[in-house]
This record gives structure tokens, C-alpha cells and sequence, in this order.
């Protein structure tokens, strides 16, 4: 059997470009240059600790990590959210925290038409009582 090396690498080329294109890979990175604390308790108009109570994927073809996340607050830092108010976070981004439900979160947040978005690459992710501490100490002295 003689094998045709131009049609080898046809087959190769189309396998492997077909391959490419089929694997979907959750592998979508994001890259961060981090400031101090004290920089995103500045720049946020909303600083909350949060319990997830749901978490939604949103329907959509553009981007694939897309999620509705109801919360509910447990503590405000900064802003005008209230205790025990819920709110609807829309995740559109690979920058910001995995949501998971009943964890808590601190969130440096903003508020766009009725719902609320985290700041990409800022401390926002599960409960950390050294950022807390920062932050504390950081509002303490403005």
C-alpha cells in the first residue's frame, strides 16, 4: 500500500485545525496589575460583604462565562446599599470572582442601570479578614 504524502498532510493539516476548533477549553485568562487596597477603596462606590444565594448562566453566544448572581448583603464598608437588601450581579468578565452559592464575598462594586458589577482585578473574591482589615484602616483614615 502506497500512502500519497501530500494527501497524509491534507488529512493531518484538516484533522488538526478541526481539532482546534471543536475542543472547548474553560481556559480564558485574565491578566491583572494589582494595586494597593487603599487604591480600590478609593476608586469603589461600593465596598459589601455578600451572601450568594443564586447563582444563574446567563443564555448567551458571545462569551460563555456570563452569570446572573443574586446576593444578599451582610455588611456595607462604602456606599449607599443597605443590610439584608438583595441585589443582581451580572458576571460578564473571566477577571472577577467564581461565584458559589452561600459562600460570602467581599465586593468592590458599582452599580450600571439596575444591576450591580464587580471591578475587574480588584480584591473582590471570597472573605478575607487581612483585606477587611485593610480596608478598615484605609476608611478609618479618610
Amino acid at each position: 500500500m502506497k500512502i500519497n504524502i501530500k494527501r497524509f498532510a491534507f488529512i493531518k493539516y484538516t484533522l488538526t485545525t478541526l481539532a482546534f476548533f471543536l475542543i472547548k477549553a474553560n481556559a480564558m485568562g485574565c491578566d491583572c496589575v494589582m494595586y494597593p487596597v487603599k487604591h480600590y477603596v478609593k476608586q469603589s462606590k461600593n465596598i459589601i460583604v455578600a451572601r450568594v444565594t443564586e447563582v444563574v448562566p446567563l443564555d448567551s453566544q458571545l462569551y460563555t462565562d456570563n452569570w446572573r448572581i443574586v446576593v444578599e448583603v451582610t455588611k456595607v464598608f462604602k456606599g449607599n446599599i443597605k443590610v439584608k437588601e438583595q441585589l443582581i450581579f451580572i458576571k460578564n468578565s473571566n477577571c472577577g470572582p467564581r461565584f458559589t452559592k452561600n459562600d460570602e464575598y467581599l465586593l468592590f462594586c458599582y452599580r450600571k442601570k439596575r444591576k450591580y458589577h464587580v471591578y475587574d482585578c480588584s480584591y473582590s473574591d471570597r472573605v478575607s479578614s487581612d483585606i477587611i482589615e485593610k480596608i478598615e484602616d484605609e476608611l478609618k483614615d479618610s
